[in-house]
């Protein structure tokens, strides 16, 4: 009886000990994916273009109100442009739940909807869309906030054609771990923004002079990348 008893501990030891090792091993993997030198350069360079406010815990999730602001400074919209935008008039309705933002947060949203690059959710019973800026952000919403700065909106109809559109503008790659995940903490978000940095301009913010007018305009030649245009204007 002892002795089955002494076998049985030993099993469950090394049951233990096998478990530590696969958790081991499977963090040690996330370490060696993550190079702390890249990141760090990747977070800097995003703060240093005005990308990013600042640089938040990696393990917190990302809301869709920080992340549509982001995605919008990369393609030319600052803070004194949204400023602008806080208010809209009665032709152009804004998003109903966003009052209890801040002003230059109103602003980047408002621009988002005038300018067809977030849509938010109708409601009916209240004949107003939802924007839910203190939500955490989805991968998919993300991906659609940038799509439709980088590609032809209209060829983004379904989420085939979303993680399409992002795979072939190198927003995402086959071996990115948080495919996997609903929500983006800010590690896997600055990976993202980064990228778009990176990529070639579509559309880009262009103003009149006085900046009485901020239009879209889209760059059909993409001979520059987004980090290339916010360093040459400044921005």
């Amino acid at each position: 009886m002892r002795k089955k008893f002494i076998i049985l501990i030993a099993l469950l030891v090394s049951s233990i000990f096998a478990n530590s090792m696969v958790c081991y091993c499977s963090n040690k993997g996330l370490e060696e994916y993550f190079n702390m030198e890249k990141y760090n350069y990747m977070c800097n360079e995003l703060l240093n273009v005005g990308v990013i406010d600042n640089i938040n815990d990696s393990r917190t999730y990302v809301s869709r109100e920080e992340c549509i602001k982001s995605v919008l400074r990369i393609i030319g919209v600052n803070d004194e442009i949204a400023k602008e935008y806080t208010y809209l008039s009665d032709k152009n309705d804004g998003f109903c739940d966003i009052n209890y933002c801040t002003d230059i947060s109103k602003g980047y949203i408002n621009f988002a909807k005038i300018n067809g690059l977030a849509f938010g959710t109708y409601d009916k019973t209240n004949d107003c869309s939802f924007f839910y800026p203190k939500k955490a952000v989805s991968l998919n919403d993300c991906l659609s906030f940038m799509s439709r700065c980088l590609d032809n909106s209209a060829k983004i109809s379904d989420e085939t054609t979303l993680l399409s559109s992002a795979t072939e503008n190198g927003i995402i790659k086959s071996d990115d771990y948080f495919l996997d995940y609903y929500f983006l903490n800010y590690r896997s978000y600055y990976n993202l923004l980064f990228r778009m940095l990176n990529s070639k301009r579509y559309c880009f913010v262009k103003t009149s002079s006085g900046m009485k007018t901020v239009f879209i305009e889209k760059d059909m030649d993409r001979n520059i990348t987004y980090f290339e245009y916010l360093k040459n204007n400044n921005l």
